[in-house]
């Protein structure tokens, strides 16, 4: 079976829930590269490249996502473009833990009010 990437964005209550890490556990069961990012609007981002069948498997667990998060909406694409621009899956982070982290928990918060 031909590779090919998938592009996804994920909204709804998807940072600081733990959503990148599971993600990532996903990505890497299924022998998938590319990486999972936080977006400052409060959405994830994902670019996976691998098997056509295994990314389906991915988008699936995108629409679900971990225990903590709750998906309202995945925008994607898949593309015939693999190029293998990745060697690993992995988390991409701001330079400053800190921040990357102070920022998910803004955009949680802030999602949460909003549903309130």
């Amino acid at each position: 079976m031909k590779n090919q990437t998938l592009i996804a964005q994920i909204y709804g209550r998807v940072q600081g829930v733990f959503f990148r890490v599971n993600v990532k556990q996903q990505a890497l069961k299924l022998n998938l590269t590319g990486f999972v990012k936080n977006n400052q609007n409060g959405a994830v981002s994902v670019v996976a490249e691998g098997k056509k069948q295994d990314l389906q498997k991915l988008l699936k667990y995108l629409h679900k996502g971990s225990s903590l998060a709750k998906v309202t909406k995945v925008d994607y694409k898949f593309t015939n473009n693999f190029k293998k621009h990745f060697s690993k899956f992995e988390i991409l982070r701001e330079k400053d833990m800190l921040k990357d982290q102070k920022q998910a928990i803004k955009n949680l918060f802030d999602n949460l009010l909003q549903k309130n």
